[in-house]
């Protein structure tokens, strides 16, 4: 067995004990409640931002084809093609 990586086993294990330890600390739980009221973040997964208001990505996107005056476009992972199929470009 190469020692090095039972050495390296041992330390992961060590750090991931202590950061669960740490998870229900106390000091911790009241730093995160002190940050919450500083910035008045009342959901840790709400960030309230208005994208309403913002241009869309196909407008973004199209901008800077336009703008860069780019002769190509590639998309990796597109989900239903909802910006692929409308970016104008010579190569897709």
């Amino acid at each position: 067995m190469n020692y090095k990586y039972y050495i390296i086993e041992i330390m992961f294990e060590y750090i991931n004990l202590k950061l669960a330890k740490t998870k229900g600390s106390r000091k911790l739980r009241k730093l995160i409640k002190a940050l919450r009221k500083i910035f008045g973040e009342k959901d840790p997964g709400c960030l309230d931002f208005k994208f309403s208001k913002k241009p869309s990505r196909l407008f973004v996107v199209q901008s800077f084809i336009d703008k860069k005056k780019l002769n190509s476009y590639l998309e990796i992972g597109t989900f239903d093609n909802e910006l692929f199929k409308h970016i104008k470009c010579k190569k897709k």
